[in-house]
């Protein structure tokens, strides 16, 4: 009786822990939205290769400074920032917003000109999350068409969702990938992982790491060959480009 009753409870328990495990929800994710809310990120690019090598280093100070309503009446946040390197009263602006599936890009304006980064390709916009974009030096107010979803709120590893060419960006397409522990200024923070491939000549590839205080950590890294008038192969240069939390002050 001992014996099939032990059976018994241990069935039961199987039982249980299955239906919890089919039952067992995603991971989800919300970007930490609300006026007031301050970062600051460490913008590091490297180029060299064996004849010379080429570091900028400088901080990227951002923060939410308004709700506001976009021109589809969207209640939305303004994201304000500013480089370390470029005139104090040189600000971009990017128009942000949590939608019950995901955490959404609606636009974004520049007031100056984009730095001059050592090494950055004509496409490359070193913004918070609009990155890639074609039109990098417009001073204009873009709302997009199609707002672009940055994270999912159901962070399931293997989930992908893409865009195509637009007039404002090249074909991308975003898959979440494991999780990761990403040391910062803030402490060791474990992040959701976002990879993003844009097709262009040759992909470029980067990744995102997202954790409960904002972006931890973007990073992208390509090898590119060197070669001269007549095509003949000199040396490759290693590029990397990466932000990195710093410090945060969230309301």
């Amino acid at each position: 009786m001992k014996k099939n009753a032990l059976l018994l409870g241990l069935g039961l328990l199987c039982l249980l822990l299955g239906s919890c495990s089919e039952n067992e929800q995603p991971p989800t994710y919300v970007f930490p939205l609300q006026v007031g809310n301050y970062w600051e990120m460490i913008n590091t690019i490297n180029c060299f290769n064996e004849d010379n090598e080429s570091t900028y280093i400088d901080t990227m100070y951002i923060w939410i400074d308004m709700a506001m309503t976009s021109p589809s009446d969207e209640d939305c946040y303004r994201v304000k920032y500013r480089y370390s390197t470029t005139d104090p009263d040189c600000f971009y602006y990017e128009y942000v917003v949590n939608r019950p599936d995901g955490f959404y890009l609606l636009g974004w304006s520049n007031i100056g000109v984009l730095p001059p980064f050592k090494g950055m390709k004509a496409k490359w916009n070193p913004g918070l999350f609009r990155r890639f974009v074609k039109d990098v030096e417009s001073k204009e107010t873009v709302w997009l068409d199609e707002p672009r979803m940055i994270m999912p709120k159901s962070c399931k590893v293997g989930t992908e969702w893409n865009y195509p060419e637009s007039s404002h960006y090249l074909p991308i397409t975003y898959t979440i990938e494991a999780k990761m522990n990403i040391s910062t200024g803030c402490g060791n923070m474990n992040c959701h992982t976002r990879k993003s491939i844009v097709d262009f000549d040759i992909d470029w590839e980067y990744y995102d790491y997202f954790c409960s205080k904002g972006l931890a950590k973007h990073y992208y890294e390509e090898v590119e060959e060197l070669i001269d008038e007549h095509g003949n192969h000199i040396d490759n240069q290693t590029l990397t480009w990466e932000l990195l939390l710093k410090k945060c002050e969230l309301n």
